[in-house]
C-alpha cells in the first residue's frame, strides 16, 4: 500500500493505493471538490486519527507503506507511522518521480495553457513597471494581471508543506 499525503492541492487528504486494489482518497478537507476533480474513489474522513479505523472498514489491508520520503514532513511521516506500527514503511520517491515525469494529456494541456498566460503576462510588464516601485508593488500588480487571465494565484511545487 503506498500512501501519499497531498497538502498542495485545494484539499487534503491521504492516498491509499493498494498492491491488489484501486487507489482510495481519504479526503479531510473539501471533500466536495475532491469528488469532483479527482478519478478515485474519495471517502470522507474527519482526520487522520480516522486512518486505520477507515482502512480496515473499506478493507485495505497490507503489510508495507509506501511514501514519498524526500518531500513528507516528518511530523506527518511520524503521525502516520504511529497508526501502522506493525507496517514496513518503504521510500517511494523515485517512483513517484519517474509515473510523474511522463505526462497525460491533459497534465500537457495545462502547460501550455500556463505559459500562454505566462507569455501575455510578461508582456503586460512593461507597461506598469516604473522607476522607484517596489517588487512588492510589481508583485500584486502581476499576480493580479495572471489570475485576470486565468491562473489560480498559488504555484505548486513537489513539496507537501509550501505553495
Amino acid at each position: 500500500m503506498w500512501i501519499s499525503s497531498i497538502s498542495a492541492a485545494p484539499y487534503r487528504g491521504v492516498f491509499l493505493v493498494p498492491s491488489q486494489r484501486d487507489a482510495v482518497f481519504f479526503v479531510e478537507k473539501n471533500y466536495e471538490r475532491a469528488v469532483g476533480e479527482s478519478p478515485l474513489k474519495c471517502i470522507q474522513t474527519p482526520s487522520l486519527k480516522a486512518l486505520p479505523d477507515l482502512v480496515s472498514e473499506h478493507g485495505l489491508s497490507g503489510s508495507r507503506v509506501g511514501f514519498e520520503f524526500d518531500v513528507i514532513p516528518v511530523a506527518l511521516f511520524n503521525r502516520i507511522k504511529t497508526f501502522f506500527k506493525d507496517w514496513e514503511m518503504v521510500d517511494l520517491s523515485p517512483e513517484m518521480k519517474k509515473i510523474r515525469s511522463v505526462k497525460s494529456e491533459f497534465e500537457i494541456s495545462q502547460i501550455k495553457r500556463a505559459g500562454q498566460i505566462v507569455t501575455r503576462v510578461f508582456s503586460e510588464v512593461r507597461h506598469h513597471l516604473r522607476e522607484g516601485m517596489t517588487e512588492v508593488e510589481l508583485d500584486g500588480i502581476v499576480t493580479s494581471l495572471g489570475r485576470a487571465m486565468g491562473h489560480q494565484g498559488l504555484l505548486r511545487m513537489r513539496d507537501l508543506t509550501k505553495k
